[in-house]
């Protein structure tokens, strides 16, 4: 779990809110406190792979750390590298992989509320080579009433080199048939009976259904004197059916994405040179919509005219894109005992919205386009 990984870094908190429909909340230093779903303010990457989105928003409900062997995290700004990560960044690196050419292993475990998962990891390691990954399944009734969840994900990540360049694939996936949603309770609720669900949430059956996968492709070529010249390329697909007590909204999501990025070190006079630049792209495309929600309608409606059937008459359809572009620069000086880091980023993130739903008789199209330039210094000495 999430907060099992994270819980113990200093300046960081993760919250499980008890609901297998939204994600645990993660904060860095107040960064992403009030987020309503996912994570926001902080940049999430698996590999180097970046999993937040050009609109500052990371699911991580698909993230499997079965394969994980260290977290990195960054806590504070670094915008300079890392875009719309205004509160940190949090990177997770996969294990090693074993030195044998084929390594199996299998896990299992139960727990309260019904909790079991069995998970099925395999690695290994050729001349040329090397290779991890695993998938799992988990099934839970949860802490509340109403909280069932049924997850499959699954993960690898294989590396080769080609003549001097090393290649890496990484691959995410998961499917969730059912993550029910309790809601969200009043104190006298909660005082009452903190397992609960909320009544309206169980009558309107609010849950979530999701599909995800998501592969990346890097290239890593070093150069003379601790320097290299990196690129990536990366894309998945998302879709999510979700009934709430409002709605039932329904997102078909294509994400794509590129960076490149090159260090390169050098000496001017007595002076230790490490100049990084590069740039990143995203690009994030949702087809939305959004419908009544029939469920608990006893009698006909001009929204629900057919008692019975969850999905009522359409409210929404539309198509949002976001696309953001960033290049960077910076300089890392050493003389002796001190050590500088000077960088700028340059943001252009430009949202747009196409409105298909026109029989309200309004159209909601419009763009929004926003740029920042993000500068950064600081300056280390090292005593003794």
């Amino acid at each position: 779990l999430v907060e099992q990984t994270l819980s113990m870094v200093p300046g960081m908190t993760v919250a499980n809110r008890s609901n297998p429909s939204q994600d645990a909340r993660v904060s860095i230093r107040g960064f992403g406190a009030r987020s309503p779903f996912g994570v926001r303010s902080l940049r999430v990457l698996r590999d180097g792979m970046p999993l937040t989105l050009p609109d500052g928003q990371t699911p991580i409900d698909y993230l499997d750390l079965e394969a994980v062997g260290r977290v990195e995290t960054i806590r504070g700004t670094a915008s300079a590298l890392y875009g719309n990560a205004s509160g940190g960044v949090i990177d997770l690196r996969s294990a090693p992989p074993p030195a044998t050419t084929l390594a199996l292993q299998g896990r299992s475990w139960s727990g309260s509320n019904r909790l079991r998962r069995n998970v099925a990891l395999v690695g290994g390691s050729t001349a040329r080579a090397t290779y991890v990954g695993n998938i799992g399944r988990t099934e839970s009734d949860g802490y509340r009433a109403y909280s069932n969840q049924k997850l499959t994900n699954a993960f690898l990540r294989a590396t080769t080199e080609f003549r001097g360049t090393q290649v890496a694939l990484v691959g995410l996936g998961m499917d969730m048939p059912v993550a029910q949603n309790p809601g969200a309770l009043t104190r006298v609720q909660f005082d009452t009976n903190a397992r609960m669900y909320d009544p309206s949430s169980y009558s309107k059956r609010a849950r979530k259904e999701v599909h995800q996968v998501q592969l990346g492709l890097s290239a890593r070529r070093a150069l003379k004197d601790d320097g290299d010249v990196t690129a990536q390329l990366y894309g998945g697909g998302r879709s999510l059916y979700n009934p709430l007590t409002f709605a039932i909204v329904g997102i078909d999501r294509r994400t794509s994405g590129a960076s490149a990025r090159a260090t390169v070190p050098f000496r001017t006079g007595g002076l230790m040179h490490r100049v990084t630049a590069g740039v990143d792209a995203q690009r994030l495309s949702d087809a939305r919509k959004n419908w009544s929600n029939c469920n608990a309608v006893a009698t006909p409606t001009i929204n629900c005219v057919t008692v019975g059937i969850e999905k009522g008459a359409l409210q929404l359809d539309q198509r949002e894109v976001v696309t953001s572009l960033g290049p960077y620069l910076r300089d890392e000086v050493e003389h002796g005992r001190v050590h500088a880091t000077l960088g700028v980023r340059a943001d252009n993130t430009t949202f747009r919205v196409t409105d298909r739903f026109t029989t309200d008789g309004r159209v909601d199209s419009g763009t929004r386009a926003m740029q920042a330039v993000s500068p950064m210094a600081g300056v280390a000495v090292r005593v003794a």
